[in-house]
């Protein structure tokens, strides 16, 4: 019965570890931080049907921009299909969280400086 209960909690602490090893978004991003007027893309890489993405406030009361994700693309490398959510053309300093619609995926930008 012991033996038991250690292989259970062995088998446990495993697999959360390998699940905390996921990303826990369908969204990549390269950086932490974006410049006002420089490129600022992410690829989502989740299915998704919305064509929509939108830049959220931090508390996601208010949307600030929204935008069209790209056709999807798969890489001739992998089976990862991808779309580009491009926001270059949001240019105002801050904190925000990306959200594409169907998959209620979000991830935090942490800022966008001058």
């Amino acid at each position: 019965m012991k033996i038991t209960a250690v292989f259970l909690f062995i088998v446990f602490i495993s697999w959360s570890c390998i699940l905390q090893s996921q990303p826990l978004t369908g969204i990549q991003l390269n950086q932490d931080g974006f410049y006002t007027h420089a490129s600022k893309i992410a690829v989502v890489t989740s299915p998704v049907e919305s064509n929509m993405f939108y830049l959220l406030s931090v508390n996601k009361k208010d949307t600030l921009y929204k935008g069209m994700l790209s056709a999807p693309e798969t890489s001739a490398y992998s089976s990862t299909t991808a779309r580009i959510a491009d926001f270059s053309a949001f240019t105002t300093a801050g904190k925000y969280v990306l959200f594409v619609q169907d998959a209620g995926i979000r991830f935090r930008v942490s800022g966008i400086r001058q």
